[in-house]
C-alpha cells in the first residue's frame, strides 16, 4: 500500500505545473489534490492546525519548486 501511495503522490507532484500568471486555477486545484493525498489540508486550514517540522519543510520545498521564478 505504501508503494501505491508513493506512486500516487509522485504522479500528483509531476502533474503540478509551475505557477504562472496564466494558470492559477489549475495550479491551485492540483496543489489542493496534493494536500489531500498527503493529509495536510486540515493542518493548513483549521484554526488550530499545525504541521510537523518535516511536513513544513517538505511542503515549502514542493510549493517553491512549483512557482515560476519569472512570474
Amino acid at each position: 500500500m505504501e508503494k501505491i501511495n508513493s506512486t500516487i503522490l509522485k504522479t500528483a507532484l509531476e502533474a503540478i505545473p509551475k505557477l504562472t500568471a496564466d494558470n492559477y486555477t489549475l495550479w491551485k486545484n492540483l496543489v489542493d489534490n496534493m494536500l489531500d493525498i498527503q493529509n495536510l489540508r486540515e493542518a493548513l486550514t483549521s484554526e488550530n492546525g499545525t504541521l510537523t517540522d518535516t511536513q513544513d519543510v517538505q511542503l515549502r520545498t514542493i510549493i517553491t519548486s512549483k512557482i515560476d521564478k519569472n512570474t
